[in-house]
């Protein structure tokens, strides 16, 4: 009794971390509001989402970051979403973060200042520059994608999308059918949490070992990832 107690309550606590996860993810979801943003044309917001995405990609002065930092502040205070979200966004994508700054500390040129020396391991200052620049770039372009969607009716998104490629209905491309699969597959997101949720549960208490040796861990997320 007391070991099927145990196990009720671990259970419990990993079906809330995987619905705080689910919670986190908002791409695919939408905030109702009727702020500018809101209001906005969903082409406008879609042109101007890719030229923002791109110039990110492209920026590479520290101003230039503070700059956009500033923008996604002021475009989500205006469209009235709960500065929480802004930060649940970038939650689940933690082990991007994570990964994407080590492969540029350990793995980049090791040309320039050494700041830290561990062995043959060197972190150089332009390897750090780089490692803080990508991660920015991550982030901004996770958070700015999540605005749009977030102000962004799905029905709105699918017209927009539409009417924008609609010039190429006269090269008999299937426009009306890629919009709605488009706006589909990003409806969908929050349904494959759903679904990741169940199948990680049902995993569990499989005794699947999510947190035991590499192999072990390996083989319950293909256990996890196969059937989703």
């Amino acid at each position: 009794m007391i070991l099927q107690s145990h196990s009720t309550i671990f259970t419990s606590f990993i079906r809330l971390d995987m619905m705080r996860l689910n919670r986190d993810i908002t791409l695919g979801k939408y905030f109702p509001g009727d702020s500018l943003v809101h209001r906005l044309d969903p082409r406008t917001k879609v042109i101007t989402t890719a030229i923002i995405l791109v110039t990110i990609f492209a920026t590479q002065s520290w101003f230039g970051y503070a700059t956009w930092g500033g923008l996604i502040i002021f475009l989500y205070r205006q469209s009235q979403i709960p500065g929480i979200v802004l930060l649940k966004n970038l939650r689940p994508f933690l082990y991007l973060f994570i990964l994407t700054f080590l492969w540029h500390i350990l793995f980049l040129s090791s040309e320039g200042k050494v700041l830290f020396a561990l062995g043959p391991i060197q972190i150089t200052y332009n390897a750090l520059q780089t490692a803080i620049i990508y991660c920015l770039r991550i982030g901004m372009f996770i958070v700015f994608s999540s605005l749009l969607t977030l102000t962004t009716a799905p029905l709105e998104f699918t017209d927009a999308i539409e009417k924008m490629l609609a010039p190429l209905k006269q090269l008999k491309m299937p426009v009306h059918e890629f919009a709605l699969m488009t706006s589909i597959a990003i409806r969908f997101i929050p349904t494959i949490l759903d679904e990741a949720e169940k199948l990680y549960l049902a995993q569990h208490n499989r005794a699947a070992r999510f947190n035991g040796t590499l192999r072990e861990r390996v083989h319950a997320l293909l256990a996890l990832v196969v059937p989703l």
